[in-house]
């Protein structure tokens, strides 16, 4: 299958280049030699990737699909790890078009299947998303129980991307509730990081 894993690759890269449309055009082909060998694991990751790169280009309803046919792949192949990635993107898509339930429904799932595979990045990817949707949602407990817990990942497995992001997130719940001091801290912890990482996203995709 050198020829599908060249293409998957081409269409990443191009995706990381924000060619949306050539890496469209990349996946399409290593898609149809991964049906045309029988290969549904590899089927399942390109419609993932190519469900990202729709998102990106704003096609929601081909991103939504690409999900779920991705979903399906990986409850069918039994990857617990793929499940979860894809419900993560999921997530990000239902939040981004506003649909809070189906998207916190998509972060808990992903959060879940990515412990039992013992994806520990993964977890903190997905606590972080949960904390700041329960953030948005005013759920402030809930919230800062997924950003000290997503911390604490973060610091474990050395992730400063992850660290950075989840005390920016306390640094905002703070202030909210009027801890200035603390919100201070965190914020300054989490600029320091990010200076060094780029770390600036609130919302991550693994």
């Amino acid at each position: 299958h050198m020829g599908l894993k060249i293409m998957a690759n081409i269409g990443i890269t191009l995706g990381i280049r924000e060619e949306g449309e050539k890496a469209l055009a990349c996946f399409e082909s290593a898609l149809e030699e991964a049906r045309e060998t029988g290969d549904r694991i590899a089927e399942g990751a390109i419609l993932g990737n190519m469900g990202i790169q729709h998102q990106n280009l704003g096609h929601m309803d081909e991103a939504l699909a690409c999900f779920e046919a991705s979903l399906t792949l990986a409850e069918e192949t039994g990857s617990i790890k793929s499940q979860g990635i894809v419900l993560g993107n999921m997530g990000i898509l239902h939040n981004n078009q506003g649909r809070l339930k189906e998207a916190l429904a998509c972060y808990e799932r992903s959060y879940e299947l990515r412990k039992k595979a013992g994806n520990r990045r993964g977890q903190a990817v997905a606590l972080l998303n949960m904390g700041s949707l329960d953030l948005e949602l005013n759920n402030v407990k809930e919230a800062q129980t997924c950003f000290q817990e997503a911390l604490e990942i973060a610091r474990e497995i050395e992730n400063p991307w992850d660290e950075a992001v989840a005390l920016g997130n306390l640094g905002l719940l703070h202030f909210r509730q009027g801890n200035l001091e603390t919100a201070e801290e965190s914020a300054r912890q989490s600029i320091s990081i990010s200076r060094n990482t780029g770390a600036r996203k609130n919302l991550v995709s693994s």
